[in-house]
């Protein structure tokens, strides 16, 4: 891609064309992600669309002469969206993981206290009609952290279903939200949103063995052309771009690349699958590994069954079936990602991700992505998808 500006008179039109689109677009998705804050930052979803549209802009590099600039700004992009994807994934989290007795929130604008009335006597009164009592009085409404943070979930569910006419849903998942934040500093900290147009255009480059991998699907695209892309940012040490033609610059400063991957979901399960039996076989529990065992059942020869093999016998199978397990899990997500079949049936086709670190592999495969410095994974992802 050649990054010095156009010469000629056509090429200065096509250039300045581009140039009044893109800040058309870019005007579009600045005044998005303030409406976003303006609404009171709660919309984690609606603000990683817009980082993950503005890194779709500047990575296709459609402005003559911009072409390094855009580049780093889509890496800004791309790493803003994977924190307010994980502000998304906060949230969630906090429903399923937060103490029911973790409250209760002041403040309360009235409609939620009445929303949270109104569940509370439905499900008391579904309980009554199996063991209550006819005397019985409905329950005092918890309003905990947890309650609360159901009934966010709820509200955004609704508002992505509807189209049009959602202004007033709008302002009370913002009311809910602004209570939250003020009554639950952890929370604010957590699940706020506050960004501004001018980080769209912030430029950042990425660490060595850096990863950020977002997958992106816009959800008003149908048919055959809503496929599913995967933007990646690899910062890989010691590596260099070659210029496309001789006396050309790189379009990217060395070591670093930034791509945009179009792939196919019909054999995701399947690698995350091939990943899960990798992590369960090395005893993974919460991130530690566990203590390898003197005893192994292992399927030496499957037409006769498990067979118990002990002492070294045991290691040795247990590692073999590890080292079979990381190659057919490093072929699957290769397959995912697009890497051509001969190589993914070798389960190499360059360095394969470690059976150490291919829980961050899994990471990457999974809807949240991954944002991380991670050298050995940067380094297999590198030869797999970068290197010539």
């Amino acid at each position: 891609v050649k990054t010095e500006a156009p010469t000629s008179p056509e090429a200065e039109s096509m250039a300045e064309a581009a140039r009044k689109g893109y800040d058309q677009v870019m005007e579009h998705l600045g005044r998005s992600l303030e409406l976003v804050v303006e609404q009171g930052g709660y919309d984690q979803q609606m603000a990683r669309c817009v980082l993950m549209e503005a890194a779709s802009l500047h990575g296709a590099q459609l402005v003559p002469g911009e072409e390094q600039a855009h580049m780093k700004r889509a890496v800004s992009n791309l790493k803003l969206a994977a924190k307010a994807a994980a502000k998304r994934k906060a949230l969630v989290e906090t429903a399923s993981g937060l103490d029911p007795s973790n409250g209760p929130v002041a403040n309360l604008p009235e409609w939620v206290t009445t929303e949270l009335q109104e569940v509370a006597a439905a499900q008391f009164k579904g309980k009554k009609g199996v063991d209550g009592e006819e005397d019985e009085e409905p329950p005092e409404a918890s309003s905990s952290l947890n309650s609360l943070v159901y009934l966010m979930l709820s509200l955004l569910r609704e508002r992505k279903l509807r189209l049009f006419e959602d202004d007033e849903l709008s302002v009370r998942t913002g009311e809910l939200h602004k209570a939250m934040a003020e009554g639950v500093p952890a929370y604010s900290t957590e699940c706020h949103v506050a960004l501004t147009r001018e980080q769209l255009v912030e430029e950042a480059e990425p660490e060595a063995g850096e990863v950020v991998g977002q997958w992106y699907k816009p959800t008003d695209v149908r048919g055959a052309s809503a496929r599913t892309n995967l933007l990646l940012v690899l910062g890989q040490a010691g590596r260099t771009i070659p210029a496309t033609e001789e006396g050309e610059e790189a379009s990217a400063p060395p070591g670093w690349v930034l791509m945009s991957k179009e792939v196919e979901g019909g054999g995701l399960w399947e690698a995350e699958q091939e990943i899960v039996q990798v992590t369960q076989m090395d005893g993974e529990e919460g991130g530690e590994k566990g203590v390898a065992t003197a005893e192994w059942d292992v399927q030496v020869h499957p037409k006769l069954g498990p067979i118990e093999v002990q002492g070294e016998g045991a290691q040795n199978a247990r590692m073999e079936a590890r080292a079979a397990a990381g190659r057919a899990a490093n072929a699957a997500a290769m397959m995912v990602l697009g890497v051509s079949t001969d190589k993914a049936e070798e389960g190499g086709g360059g360095e394969e991700v470690s059976v150490d670190t291919i829980a961050s592999l899994g990471s990457l495969l999974s809807t949240g992505g991954v944002a991380a410095v991670d050298a050995p994974l940067c380094s297999a992802l590198y030869s797999w998808l970068a290197a010539p």
